[in-house]
């Protein structure tokens, strides 16, 4: 488990391939947990992007878990 990000570390970055439009759009069409589930889902399937925790790089992750109560936006967001 120490591979996957707990809510306290901050999301990466937005991938440089988000045009300003872009990230423009989805900071008003989500809210700040939502927009970190799509920021680690962005990381994770990049290609050549570092692990969390690591300074080598790593294989993107298969998936990305969202998870959380109903009616959060998880739908939407996904």
């Amino acid at each position: 488990l120490e591979h996957f990000p707990n809510n306290e570390e901050q999301p990466p970055a937005m991938p440089e391939c988000f045009t300003p439009n872009f990230i423009d759009h989805l900071h008003r069409s989500f809210n700040d947990p939502q927009l970190a589930a799509i920021q680690w889902a962005a990381m994770h399937t990049t290609p050549g992007t570092n692990g969390v925790g690591s300074a080598r790089w790593q294989e993107p992750w298969p998936f990305t878990l969202v998870q959380g109560p109903p009616g959060i936006g998880k739908t939407h967001t996904v």
